[in-house]
């Protein structure tokens, strides 16, 4: 890969950590306890806490996420990015391209 590939790759993961540490921030307030003093009629109340459940799965998804992008980030910093974990061959450009975090080629990945 060349330096102006890793370049690439770094801003646009840098790019993508931030931007899931705002969201995380910023979705906080979402998973908050509903008191159950809350007045809120029983249709509402149940419409609340299915809200706070995809909520909290949502953040799950994003830790999960940003963990991907920050290990990416030391793979490149360790020069190895870009290479499958797995097999060890270089990852397409284009599979980098539509998820810079990945680890693994699309032969070996789960859903491959």
């Amino acid at each position: 890969m060349t330096e102006e590939n890793l370049k690439h790759f770094r801003e646009k993961l840098k790019q993508m950590e931030e931007d899931l540490q705002n969201s995380l921030e910023q979705s906080n307030y979402t998973t908050e306890p509903i008191s159950p003093d809350t007045s809120l009629g029983r249709l509402t109340r149940l419409e609340a806490m299915q809200s706070q459940q995809m909520s909290f799965e949502a953040r799950r998804r994003q830790k999960k996420r940003l963990k991907s992008v920050q290990k990416a980030l030391e793979l490149m910093d360790q020069g190895k990015y870009g290479i499958c974990v797995k097999c060890e061959n270089e990852i397409p450009k284009g599979r980098l391209e539509s998820m810079p975090e990945t680890r693994v080629c699309v032969n070996c990945s789960p859903r491959g």
